[in-house]
């Protein structure tokens, strides 16, 4: 049916079993999963690309991630590995030169330690004895208890990722409390451990080593962090860290594809306005702009992919969500800086992902923390030759963008942004052939966030850690998913929100 109003047309479209808003990873997901078991799925993604956070920006021939960088969940049991079994795209995803496990997969810098995070405990042990020689007894001793938790978390889940249910969806319940039950029961000696890390005199240098792991993994301190969290944060370099050749972009192409090939579809440069929704709350569609066309768009089933912050503006009653979203927290805004350098001034040390802290006196978090990637030699797709791409990443608060001069003082970030690096990287700024500044205006044209602002909803820390909205809504027909959700922080996070979803919305219909 199409008629006009004013000037433009209104179209209404039926008969599709679920809507996704928004073809971030999480969206794609839950998507790609759903048209594989046979429903009628459609995307809708205000921008012309998907990926969201999972995007490559192409400039002056480099080729840069502007999100996400640093994956894990690709080993037999993760969530990568699960989602492209299913899918179908073991072969084409993991057995190919696009997607390689490196080792270390990450390097922590500290003003005066550099220690790689290999694999195998006996390498990172030596990097500790290195670093920390007077600590590394009671490290070991540490790290060998998380690991068997850490394995046991897994044995639990069923060897898939121990990422808990942290919802009030009541259908979980009696699996909750058994799972929390059953860990409680292998970490009797919670008490203990939680003693051993916050009473053990450790000194600053190594609280910060500690910290920025679980801050960048978690956005919280490893003094605050659960010991089931500890142990799922501590495994990631253990169980995998990957690096993915031509850029993240590459897996975000590669799920649209598997959506189309499962007859699904995927409309860009529609924003949706309004989650049309019947008294008393039940959702039974939504409503679009496609460029100069109305559209409304029914459907048994609508999932979100848009953070929290721009849902509200879509109609849905916000009597419903004040509650829920009553602790959102003043949240993050991403400021990066892409260089396109020449390889020599890359100093040998350095690995492909770093997470550098500039001062022990100031808090883990903020410019304080720093996360640099470098493309590797091999992946001859991201640089000229005898070039390398870095992309510099820091979080703001976002109080910052009610800055009166906010352009100024972003100008000046990315000045400052150079001189942080130097210290990592020495002489960068004679070596510098592209630079682009990525501040959180960008990032909202980018990714049609608020601000580009990133990160968790505040909610209640259970003994896991994590906090955020369930993929659940006061709605039964509305489900979300993406990185304002539990779990949602890490591409890997944001990758479980969807399978979750797509699970639920399964048994449902």
């Amino acid at each position: 049916m199409i008629t006009q109003i004013s000037n433009f047309k209104f179209q209404t479209v039926i008969d599709y079993d679920v809507i996704v808003i928004g073809a971030g990873i999480g969206g794609l997901t839950t998507a790609s999963l759903l048209a594989k078991r046979g429903f009628k799925v459609v995307v809708l993604e205000q921008s012309d690309h998907p990926g969201g956070y999972c995007s490559s920006l192409p400039q002056n021939g480099y080729l840069f991630d502007i999100g996400a960088s640093l994956f894990w969940g690709f080993d037999e049991g993760g969530v990568f590995y699960s989602l492209f079994s299913e899918l179908g795209m073991i072969d084409g995803m993991l057995k190919g030169d696009n997607i390689r496990k490196i080792d270390p997969g990450l390097q922590i810098v500290l003003p005066n330690h550099r220690i790689d995070l290999f694999s195998e405990r006996s390498r990172f042990f030596e990097e500790i004895k290195r670093e920390f020689p007077g600590d590394l007894i009671y490290l070991k001793n540490f790290y060998q208890e998380i690991d068997h938790i850490e394995e046991k978390l897994y044995e639990i889940g069923g060897t898939r990722h121990p990422f808990v249910y942290n919802g009030k969806n009541r259908a979980k319940i009696n699996q909750i409390k058994k799972f929390f039950l059953n860990i409680y029961t292998l970490v009797n000696n919670n008490r203990f451990l939680e003693n051993y890390l916050r009473g053990w005199d450790k000194g600053l240098e190594l609280e910060r080593f500690m910290d920025l792991q679980t801050m960048y993994f978690g956005q919280r301190s490893a003094a605050d962090s659960p010991i089931p969290f500890l142990a799922i944060i501590s495994g990631i370099p253990r169980r995998g860290i990957y690096y993915i050749g031509g850029g993240a972009q590459f897996i975000a192409d590669e799920m649209e594809k598997s959506i189309r090939e499962s007859k699904g579809e995927i409309i860009y440069k529609a924003r949706v306005e309004e989650i049309l929704t019947r008294k008393g709350g039940c959702v039974f569609g939504v409503r679009a702009r496609h460029k100069d066309i109305s559209i409304e768009i029914f459907s048994r089933t609508v999932i979100s992919n848009t953070p929290t912050f721009n849902l509200m503006r879509t109609g849905i009653s916000k009597i419903r969500y004040k509650r829920m979203i009553k602790n959102l927290q003043q949240g993050w805004v991403p400021f990066s800086i892409l260089l396109g350098v020449d390889e020599k001034v890359i100093p040998e040390p350095m690995r492909e992902h770093v997470l550098m802290m500039r001062d022990y006196k100031l808090p883990p978090y903020g410019d304080n923390l720093i996360f640099i990637s470098v493309n590797p030699a091999w992946d001859k797709t991201r640089a000229p030759e005898g070039k390398r791409c870095i992309t510099a990443s820091i979080l703001l608060p976002s109080d910052i963008m009610k800055s009166s001069n906010i352009k100024s003082v972003l100008k000046e970030k990315g000045k400052e942004m150079i001189q942080y690096l130097e210290q990592v990287i020495p002489f960068l700024s004679d070596h510098i052939e592209c630079v682009i500044d990525v501040d959180p205006l960008t990032y909202q044209g980018f990714t049609m966030r608020e601000d580009g602002k990133m990160g968790m909803i505040k909610g209640g820390a259970n003994m896991y850690g994590f906090s955020g909205l369930s993929n659940i809504s006061p709605s039964r027909q509305l489900f979300l998913v993406g990185d304002t959700t539990y779990p949602g922080h890490s591409a890997a996070a944001t990758v479980k929100s969807g399978i979750r979803t797509a699970d639920l919305i399964t048994r449902r219909m």
